[in-house]
């Protein structure tokens, strides 16, 4: 059990500061969309297409490219340390820890604290868990990775950037005689065949029955294979290509797509990011709002049914105002790239300002009758 750290004032305190945040990220959030839509509109209309990767098409240097075609290298690729070796475009080495991860809950100004084993890579830093014993070892192996040197497309060599982005991946098949003797004493005692993966047993524990310590290890490689790129041409290999306004463009995806077909990618992208923001946008001002009232509610919680009630107000309240700020932003932004989305939007914040007073209002005719009745009674 954790000790009581909320104080409602400070949680006032926080809420006055959550809220104009949350319209800063909001604001600079619809100006990035807005951004990145114009430049990929103009991409779609700038780009050209490379239809034979076989010829070097020099008098599109510079300029923004569309290429498809098998992306080959005939680099052999190896883990020294395992042994684990394969010819592809990258080798990774996935290593996940069985160790502990804190949560907390807070319910009535207190705070619990509960800790789960979980399969996780990397660390979790444990010397920063409010109770000690759920101490996390140093893994015995990191994870790791190599890239090809030189991988090509006909004539062109994709870039260090556009290489990093082909992540369709298969696991490695291995020999665990072999890893062992590779690896040697002390660490091979530990190992063990987990099918997919190598179980390491640092912990003492089994693939069946983990211990904490004990890790996962993966072998992945990302073979040779066709692949679609968007970039700007630079002699026989790609960088990143500015659009009028600014915005970059070198993107690769696997398989076989229509320059088309990778813009459309690249605006859901963009879509996607933007609703994500607005999501946490929108969840920062309704926070900061009812932490506002932290007070109030702390105030009224004790009283049956009128803590519930001034609860469940503030939280409407809240909602309201997030969301009024959400939309008056956002249709702000839009306005200017599509004037009836934005306008619509601005209606749609309009009423909901409607509805905020509406609420008010109601209160302040609950209160004024409450005290009319007490006056009567008196």
């Amino acid at each position: 059990m954790g000790r009581n750290k909320n104080n409602p004032f400070v949680a006032a305190l926080i809420g006055i500061l959550l809220i104009p945040g949350s319209v800063c990220l909001q604001a600079w959030n619809e100006y990035r969309t807005v951004h990145r839509t114009r430049g990929l509109k103009e991409a779609g209309k700038v780009v050209e297409n490379i239809t034979n990767p076989s010829v070097l098409e020099e008098q599109l240097d510079g300029k923004l490219v569309h290429l498809s075609g098998a992306a080959l290298t005939e680099e052999v690729l190896k883990d020294g340390k395992f042994g684990i070796a394969g010819n592809g475009i990258a080798l990774r080495r996935r290593v996940q820890m069985y160790q502990w991860k804190e949560e907390k809950d807070t319910e009535n100004d207190r705070t619990t604290y509960r800790y789960q084993r979980v399969w996780k890579g990397g660390r979790i830093d444990s010397d920063r868990f409010e109770n000690r014993g759920h101490d996390n070892p140093k893994p015995a192996f990191d994870s790791w990775h190599k890239v090809a040197d030189h991988v090509m497309i006909g004539e062109y060599e994709i870039s260090p950037a556009l290489k990093q982005q082909k992540d369709d991946s298969q696991s490695l098949k291995f020999n665990l005689g072999a890893v062992k003797e590779t690896i040697g004493d002390p660490f091979a005692s530990k190992l063990s065949d987990a099918g997919r993966y190598l179980y390491y047993a640092d912990g003492g524990g089994t693939s069946s029955s983990p211990e904490i310590g004990d890790l996962q290890i993966e072998f992945v490689l990302v073979p040779n294979g066709p692949v679609s790129l968007m970039a700007g041409l630079s002699g026989n290999t790609f960088a990143s290509f500015s659009t009028s306004n600014g915005e970059p463009i070198e993107r690769l995806f696997p398989g076989t797509l229509t320059a088309g077909q990778i813009i459309d990618k690249l605006k859901s992208e963009n879509q996607m990011l933007s609703w994500i923001l607005r999501g946490v946008g929108f969840a920062l001002c309704l926070a900061g709002v009812t932490m506002i009232f932290a007070p109030a509610q702390a105030l009224f919680r004790w009283i049956p049914l009128v803590g519930d009630i001034t609860g469940g107000l503030i939280f409407v309240v809240g909602l309201l105002v997030a969301g009024t700020l959400s939309l008056v932003t956002i249709s702000i932004s839009w306005i200017v790239v599509r004037p009836v989305l934005g306008i619509a939007l601005l209606l749609v914040a309009g009423g909901l300002v409607y509805l905020l007073a509406r609420t008010r209002r109601r209160v302040q005719n609950s209160r004024t009758h409450d005290n009319a009745s007490d006056g009567i009674a008196e």
